[in-house]
């Protein structure tokens, strides 16, 4: 997410979310790309599309992003079913994970920051959570019940496929906005 995102987000403490809209889960949780929000009042996506950064040791890569579009899907193609939620959002907790890789030769070194996901807990203290599917899919894992954060990969799901002549670290932040 990017700053303008974070600030929508925040803006959703203290609102009703009626219900959110996604594909069907063919595999396990995870649908493709776009979570419609729709409120009493608005509607928005949190959306997962790609985004040329710089990722790793790769000048630019194609990477999945989290951004938010206000308004309804944007991808006609993707076909939205109804999930009702009916519950006002208490706060709201962006999830960042952070690799930080030195080469062992010294020479490349890098820190990639991730945005892996968002939680909105609502009143009832239950949580529905949204995480990125991976680094090249632009898939979003959706996560309901209790403690959801428990249920996302951990920050060193990022070391898997670095290469092997880097030394790399991963950490974990939860900001929260209530």
């Amino acid at each position: 997410f990017n700053w303008q995102d974070i600030s929508i987000l925040k803006s959703f403490v203290g609102k009703k979310l009626v219900k959110i809209r996604h594909d069907t889960f063919d595999v396990d949780n995870t649908v493709m790309c776009v979570v419609e929000l729709v409120f009493d009042d608005s509607t928005y996506c949190i959306i997962n599309s790609l985004d040329a950064i710089r990722y790793y040791s790769c000048p630019v890569e194609d990477i999945p992003c989290f951004h938010i579009h206000e308004g309804p899907n944007p991808y006609d193609m993707i076909k939205l079913i109804d999930d009702a939620v009916e519950a006002g959002i208490e706060k709201i907790s962006i999830v960042t994970d952070t690799v930080n890789a030195i080469k062992k030769d010294g020479i490349d070194t890098f820190i990639n920051t991730i945005t892996s996901g968002v939680i909105f807990t609502f009143s009832d203290k239950h949580e529905l959570g949204f995480e990125r599917y991976s680094d090249f899919i632009e898939g979003i894992n959706i996560h309901k019940g209790y403690n959801v954060l428990s249920q996302f990969e951990g920050p060193e799901y990022w070391l898997d496929g670095l290469e092997e002549d880097f030394d790399a670290t991963a950490e974990r932040a939860v900001t929260v906005f209530e």
